[in-house]
């Protein structure tokens, strides 16, 4: 329930942003990902590095989109 709340959190928080701003919460949100993957490769997670790394990649992927948008 709380991850949930959070995401809509992050949702709401996120309009009105500066497009700086939305390319820095997005690189953001993937550093966060690839540390939460770092420690689950040493506590060897496999399910928690295979989750995080897939919000990473979902991360940049958000973030590609946006920097490649001609609009």
């Amino acid at each position: 329930m709380y991850e949930k709340n959070l995401d809509r959190y992050r949702t709401t928080s996120t309009l009105g942003l500066s497009p700086f701003e939305v390319m820095a919460r997005l690189m953001e949100s993937a550093s966060l990902c690839m540390g939460n993957v770092a420690r689950a490769i040493e506590n060897n997670d496999i399910k928690k590095r295979s989750d995080e790394s897939e919000k990473a990649l979902m991360m940049l992927a958000g973030l590609m989109d946006y920097l490649n948008d001609d609009t």
